[in-house]
């Protein structure tokens, strides 16, 4: 959901001057506001306080529509942030449909940011997380054939053998391109190569990637037949 620690704009200022500028808009307070408004959102149902959650959330709606002046592609961010988080609500309620067309609006938005800015690349990384969520949602449907589809597709780009995503002039996005564009930033610190150890590195990222798997198939109450 909404980014924590070395945040992905952090990548995209170090990339030039054109990331940088972008970067101030993307932190002006009246920007940031609904972003953290999200973020509280988001710790609200993860807590199980759905309505308090879904409350704080539409409270940026009005918000973000105050802000339709921006760059195209801070609005897209913003929008991925508000439909994962709206998404994860509408899981949680067992409103799957809903779910699902959230979701995929929240790709579509990394998409559209990255077609307009290449220095956001970093936010390529979610889209092999949308692919699990996609995952998780057939699984509480018991669309076992589906499930099992979103995961191979989540496999192929972990392995880089999927493009993470394609966007709007038809290239693809995978971890190759990720990984061209932090050695690009390099040195990086200490700090940096600690929280970029699960791209840099193929074999942590199946290891990973093999954990939410086993825990997908593990929970409680579920009996998934495999092929």
């Amino acid at each position: 959901m909404t980014p924590s620690a070395l945040e992905f704009h952090h990548f995209a200022a170090r990339s030039g001057e054109a990331g940088k500028t972008w970067v101030q808009e993307y932190l002006r307070p009246e920007v940031q506001r609904p972003v953290q408004r999200i973020d509280e959102a988001l710790l609200l149902m993860r807590r199980r306080k759905l309505d308090a959650g879904l409350e704080r959330l539409q409270e940026t709606t009005l918000e973000l529509r105050r802000l339709s002046e921006l760059p195209p592609a801070v609005l897209s961010v913003l929008d991925r942030w508000y439909f994962g988080v709206l998404s994860f609500y509408q899981y949680c309620v067992e409103d799957f449909e809903a779910a699902t067309g959230s979701l995929s609006r929240a790709e579509e938005s990394v998409v559209a940011a990255l077609s307009g800015c290449r220095f956001l690349l970093p936010l390529a990384n979610h889209c092999h997380e949308f692919r699990l969520h996609h995952a998780r949602i057939a699984r509480n449907q018991r669309h076992w054939d589906e499930m099992w589809r979103h995961i191979e597709v989540a496999r192929a780009m972990m392995e880089d053998r999927s493009p993470l995503c394609l966007l709007a002039d038809g290239s693809a996005v995978g971890y190759s391109d990720l990984i061209k564009f932090y050695r690009a930033l390099e040195p990086l610190s200490p700090q940096e190569l600690d929280y970029l150890k699960e791209e840099l590195n193929p074999e942590l990222r199946i290891q990973l990637f093999q954990r939410f798997t086993h825990s997908l198939c593990t929970i409680p109450g579920f009996v998934i037949p495999y092929p």
